[in-house]
């Protein structure tokens, strides 16, 4: 059975979210995914980027602007191709201005954030 760790860390310059999923021992994903840059932290700033995409090919800029899916849809898209259960999630967070781990309400706040925009 797959599990996932989703860590939530709020950066100085921005913030980003490091997936991993494991089965066992072995590590079968991992990536981070930086908003702004290859996700995004909500599904506004998704369809902008989904816009600024297509205007770019439209139009035959110089630059192809990358998509940047929401990150809501990422985790989901990963929970259903890795048969991932609720309980096989753990979620945690790290703050770098206050050098500190996230609080599990701070956690929480973010999970439900995103799970409102699911």
């Amino acid at each position: 059975m797959a599990k996932m760790s989703v860590r939530f860390i709020v950066g100085l310059n921005g913030d980003r979210v490091q997936v991993k999923i494991t089965e066992g021992d072995q590590c079968i994903f991992e990536e981070d995914y930086a908003y702004g840059y290859n996700a995004s932290y909500n599904r506004m700033f998704a369809e902008i980027a989904a816009k600024d995409h297509e205007d770019a090919i439209k139009y035959g800029w110089r630059g192809i602007y990358p998509l940047k899916p929401f990150i809501g849809d990422i985790l989901k898209d990963l929970i259903e191709t890795h048969y991932i259960g609720n309980d096989d999630i753990e979620y945690s967070g790290y703050c770098v201005l206050a050098g500190r781990e996230a609080t599990p309400e701070e956690v929480q706040r973010k999970v439900d954030r995103i799970a409102d925009e699911v």
